[in-house]
């Protein structure tokens, strides 16, 4: 028997329906997204890495050292926080095991560096954030220009060096420790006087400063 009001519950049905499709395909386009995996490049048929930083190993026949054959089953592989913030994971091929940074793997694998760039930027600068949508390929320059503009590294001035007499009269100002070049100067030697390693604070007849 159908309602009298049965127009208006079919129309909720399939606007709920419809809600549902909508809702259970932004899901799956997300999960698809967050999912994409592709072979390490160097590690084919043994570890896969996906677009979000996740690692996994691949089932695959090992010979033990009876030379009987057994299977190694895959899993997803836990990384570890290495002390400078960035997650690692170790990679095994053959019996040869190497240690590699999980940004690494992402950007060899699903970012191409035609000019090959050794460097790599987080984007956003959380080191722990290894989506490749958040790194990118670049020079010890650019890395270095990237973490100054956001604060992640200071620009030290260079401290300039004053070389006195023995009585103390000034007789030069250096820039920085590497343009000492005074006859039989050693700038390794200023270096320990200034440090304090050299207790009289001379070296060859002079002392030598920073100069504020």
């Amino acid at each position: 028997m159908e309602s009298e009001n049965g127009g208006a519950e079919q129309a909720v049905v399939l606007s709920g329906r419809l809600f549902l499709v909508v809702k259970f395909e932004k899901e799956m386009k997300k999960t698809t997204e967050n999912n994409r995996w592709k072979d390490i490049p160097g590690y084919e048929g043994f570890y896969q890495i996906s677009s979000t930083g996740t690692v996994r190993g691949l089932d695959r026949i090992v010979k033990s050292h009876s030379n009987t054959k057994r299977i190694c089953k895959g899993r997803i592989m836990n990384p570890v926080l290495g002390k400078h913030g960035y997650y690692s994971i170790e990679l095994n091929k053959l019996g040869h095991a190497k240690l590699w940074r999980v940004h690494r793997l992402v950007a060899m694998t699903f970012i191409p560096n035609p000019k090959k760039k050794p460097a790599i930027n987080h984007k956003d600068c959380n080191k722990k954030n290894n989506r490749a949508s958040n790194l990118e390929w670049c020079t010890l320059k650019e890395n270095a220009q990237h973490a100054l503009a956001n604060g992640l590294m200071k620009f030290k001035t260079p401290k300039r060096i004053a070389q006195y007499d023995i009585n103390g009269r000034l007789i030069k100002i250096w820039p920085t420790q590497k343009y000492i070049n005074a006859p039989g100067v050693s700038p390794a030697c200023v270096s320990a006087v200034l440090q304090g390693k050299i207790k009289c604070g001379m070296h060859k007849g002079f002392q030598w400063k920073y100069f504020d």
